[in-house]
């Protein structure tokens, strides 16, 4: 759970600490989340 809270957390933090706690909950809902926060 290192590498995919390191990735998670990586690519939340460039956006914004929300997907930080969406992450620890699944990885795939990370990626989701930072890309419709992204586009928003």
């Amino acid at each position: 759970m290192t590498l995919i809270k390191y990735y998670g957390g990586f690519i939340c933090i460039q956006i914004r600490k929300i997907c930080y706690i969406h992450f620890v909950v699944t990885c795939k809902f990370v990626t989701i989340f930072i890309i419709f926060i992204n586009i928003d």
